[in-house]
């Protein structure tokens, strides 16, 4: 079947044709305008996180304390993901999206006017940072949801991977910005800079046509999944069975999500044992540190090209090996005891990390009925963002009692569990419905096999 709902055309201006083929040499503006809003919406998140972390100490928290703040600006974002969800599908994602923003920008006004004399108040972070926080999957559910309303299938790995941009530049914006702008005026003006930046990204949501409006669901999709009758197989290829239009029904997607859940709860650790280990091994300050997370976006920025290629194959296999292949890369960071070596090793792990998000959400889009992706995605986002605090906060526990470098090294371990045990399992393995089988890649129009 199908995966987009009745509604949920293409978005296409009307002074443009496609090309024949079904593609065009660029995809239409409202993507790049999507594309760079998401880039200033999580650059204003990591801004908020990488200040928080490399702060810490200066404040005077204990692990505890600082294990503490992690999980609070990111546990609410599971039932931000939820409900934040539920409304992308019923009110549309241009204004959920539009409000998100503009929420963020009252919580984090609010915290850089209580950090002002240079002391951060706990229980502000707490309170504000963490509604910030509640907020944040809305903006990611609503924009990978308007991609496939705006894109036909042909093209959807590529505007996905315009989306994942701003995951990986929100790296490069935040870390160049935290180190120097934190040193030079201190935490509260700092974080003048991702209240900017959300006002920028409300402002870019705006401008999005109103055409990319909501998909309203079945009858049936608001009480149990939905089967639609299975396609008539071809010559030689076993029958397939029908496809599930609610995506917790899905095999492939819960084996998607646990991969992704589990990759991140490993990564936790690194980004708090990162500044100490750039202070302790490095012999460095807030600029080295500042330039490993530049360096490790640009090299995600690079990894990207390679996401639509990435996307014809089985995309749980693909991210499996992603993620054990991450932590092998990794590793020889453990040995690293200068700035240039480091910086090279985290350029690459950039590469390898850069196509994982744009893969899955690709292969979401496909498995699952337009009218779930609000609250799949704003479900999958909520996840990711508390798995990986959640690893956060045990490596800041453990940075009190263990070197950095130990704490470092069982993250990459962790990682390549991670992606060795899950990817050898059978529903890893499964491709998204319409994507060709090996051997049929020259015919993407044929379909393949879709998953029970």
């Amino acid at each position: 079947m199908t995966s987009r709902a009745p509604g949920a055309r293409p978005w296409r201006p009307a002074s443009r044709r496609p090309r024949p083929g079904g593609t065009e040499a660029r995809l239409p503006w409202p993507v790049y305008t999507l594309a760079a809003a998401v880039v200033l919406d999580l650059s204003a998140d990591t801004f908020v996180l990488f200040t928080v972390l490399w702060i810490a100490g200066p404040q005077g928290w204990t692990g505890v304390r600082t294990a503490a703040v992690v999980v609070a600006l990111r546990l609410p974002a599971l039932a931000g993901g939820w409900l934040g969800g539920r409304g992308v599908d019923r009110f549309g994602p241009k204004p959920m999206m539009v409000g998100q923003a503009l929420l963020r920008v009252g919580c984090l006004a609010g915290l850089a006017a209580g950090a002002w004399s240079g002391r951060c108040p706990l229980i502000l972070v707490l309170v504000l940072g963490g509604l910030s926080g509640a907020a944040l999957p809305v903006s990611y559910a609503g924009a990978r949801t308007l991609i496939p309303r705006l894109l036909p299938a042909g093209q959807l790995a590529r505007g996905n991977a315009w989306l994942a941009v701003g995951d990986q530049a929100s790296l490069i914006a935040g870390a160049v910005l935290v180190g120097p702008l934190v040193a030079a005026v201190g935490a509260g003006q700092a974080l003048l800079a991702p209240v900017a930046m959300l006002a920028v990204a409300a402002g870019l949501f705006a401008l999005l046509p109103a055409a990319a409006g909501r998909v309203r669901p079945t009858a049936d999709n608001s009480k149990k999944p939905r089967e639609a009758a299975p396609r008539e197989a071809a010559p030689g290829e076993p029958a397939p069975r029908a496809v599930r239009s609610s995506p917790w029904g899905s095999r492939p997607v819960l084996a998607l999500l646990a991969l992704s859940f589990v990759y991140y709860l490993a990564y936790g650790p690194f980004e708090p044992a990162l500044p100490y280990f750039t202070r302790a091994h490095l012999h460095a300050g807030p600029g080295v540190y500042s330039l490993l997370w530049v360096v490790f976006g640009i090299g995600a920025l690079a990894g990207l090209s390679q996401a639509p290629r990435l996307s014809r194959r089985r995309p749980g296999v693909v991210n499996a090996a992603g993620t054990a292949l991450w932590a092998v890369i990794t590793f020889p960071l453990l040995w690293c005891t200068s700035v240039v070596p480091a910086a090279a090793v985290m350029l690459v792990s950039g590469v390898v990390w850069g196509p994982y998000l744009a893969v899955e959400a690709t292969a979401l889009q496909q498995w699952v009925e337009p009218a779930w992706h609000g609250r799949l995605f704003g479900i999958q986002h909520a996840l990711l963002g508390v798995a990986s605090p959640l690893g956060a906060a045990a490596g800041s526990l453990a940075l009190a009692r263990v070197a950095s470098g130990t704490v470092l090294g069982v993250a990459m371990a962790g990682c390549l569990v991670a992606g060795l045990g899950i990817g050898a399992t059978r529903a890893v393995r499964q491709r998204p419905p319409g994507q060709p089988d090996s051997g049929r890649a020259g015919n993407p129009g044929l379909p393949a096999r879709d998953p029970g």
